[in-house]
């Protein structure tokens, strides 16, 4: 699919105002359109389908093979830790040992022996020989199953990375069909609703394509409270107002022409595109139904799908009103959700 398709999609499709899996896709008493649609609207609903079931058994062999490699990754941790304490237990042991040999000699020189220490001395140095012997094969038997769980590990890790990439591919050809979906359905009912509206319905649509990022289980979402830095350089415009009509759900930020706007957390790109009243919009998705909206971008700089760090470039800021000041809006999502960011960005 060419880079841009799936964000021009999601965002025509989110004007239809059909919900994504409607069960039926066009109305009771059909128009003649509606009627020669309705071939390609089931051929793309048993795509869905099809791609919905794909997309749990790829999902469950995933998490199978993550399991198995926490699994692989804590034995192999736990065999480290032991092979540790015998080579520390049989370093230990060589200056005792060394000590009782130059004790011994010395017995044994003497000219008159003292047996009972000699005795004494040579029992617990044959213990301690008995030991040595012990741990070194115990040491031995650590070491052969460590590189057998090593070698497991590394024979895991490629079919972990390509079901992982599998999974991802499934879940963009699914967001695809869905889209595709309204887009027939967007044909049939040409209705066009107010800019907060079609982001709404751009949100509900990321938010079923469930664009989880991949490389953010060691950084939850939900530990950035309070820590999270602002998305521009600038200064506050407008507060969260959920309440107000229209309601404000999210905060307007000030900032000089064209400033850059960065991804407050790591992320995946669930939307990048124009929206209408809105300007440039870019919607990231961060795990756990945490979604970060940046909207009123004059430009943006990255594209669906694609994998974002903290920090990086999404775009630059536009204007908070056409031919108004300069800046960019910022919402804060869980489970579509509006929560109030200024709670989670850093304070000043």
């Amino acid at each position: 699919m060419p880079p841009g398709t799936l964000s021009f999609l999601i965002l025509v499709l989110a004007l239809s105002g059909v919900p994504v899996l409607a069960a039926t896709p066009y109305p009771l008493t059909a128009t003649p359109a509606e009627l020669a649609a309705r071939p390609e609207l089931e051929k793309i609903q048993s795509n869905i389908r099809v791609l919905e079931a794909r997309l749990r058994q790829q999902a469950t062999r995933f998490a199978a093979l993550s399991g198995e490699a926490g699994r692989l990754s804590r034995e192999r941790q736990g065999l480290e830790d032991e092979i540790a304490q015998l080579t520390g237990r049989l370093k230990t042991m060589l200056p005792a040992l060394w000590e009782m040999d130059v004790r011994l000699k010395g017995v044994m020189d003497a000219s008159v022996a003292p047996w009972d220490e000699t005795d004494r001395g040579l029992a617990w140095l044959g213990s301690v020989y008995a030991q040595a012997r012990e741990d070194l094969n115990r040491l031995r038997i650590k070491n052969n199953e460590l590189a057998a769980n090593m070698e497991k590990e590394a024979g895991l890790k490629p079919e972990a990375d390509a079901q992982g990439s599998q999974t991802e591919s499934s879940r963009d050809a699914l967001l695809a069909e869905r889209l595709k979906l309204l887009k027939e359905l967007t044909a049939l009912r040409r209705e066009r609703p107010a800019p907060p509206e079609q982001l709404e319905r751009i949100l509900e649509q990321a938010s079923l394509a469930d664009f989880s990022p991949l490389g953010v289980a060691d950084k939850p979402f939900e530990a950035a409270r309070g820590v999270l830095p602002w998305p521009a350089k600038g200064t506050s415009a407008q507060g969260f107002a959920p309440q107000t009509s229209p309601a404000v759900n999210g905060v307007s930020i000030a900032t000089a022409p064209g400033a850059k706007v960065t991804a407050v957390h790591w992320g995946r790109v669930a939307f990048a595109g124009e929206v209408k009243g809105l300007g440039h919009v870019v919607v990231l998705a961060h795990g756990g139904g945490a979604l970060t909206v940046y909207s009123r971008l004059s430009s943006v700089s990255v594209s669906p799908g694609q994998e974002v760090a903290r920090g990086a470039i999404l775009g630059a800021a536009g204007e908070l009103s056409p031919g108004g000041a300069s800046g960019m809006s910022f919402e804060l999502r869980f489970g579509l959700k509006p929560i109030n960011p200024s709670r989670w960005l850093i304070v000043g």
